[in-house]
């Protein structure tokens, strides 16, 4: 499982619909929490979490700017 950290601020700025961790699928991101991490440790499974990088945060708060538009809307 890889990981990336987008900072714990974006589950409350976008109401819960973000989490503060994305899976990394292939070349996409998979909201998940830390209960998915602990499950996949639990299984024996390895997780890599690293912090995200510049696209990867600009993604983050592109995302959350279209999340807070449509929740003031």
């Amino acid at each position: 499982m890889n990981v990336i950290f987008i900072g714990e601020s974006f589950y409350n700025e976008s109401g819960t619909s973000m989490s503060s961790i994305y899976e990394i699928e292939e070349e996409t991101l998979k909201r998940t929490d830390w209960g998915f991490v602990q499950k996949a440790l639990g299984e024996g499974e390895s997780v890599n979490i690293r912090p995200a990088n510049d696209s990867e945060m600009l993604w983050a708060y592109k995302k959350l700017a279209e999340i807070q538009k449509n929740i003031e809307n």
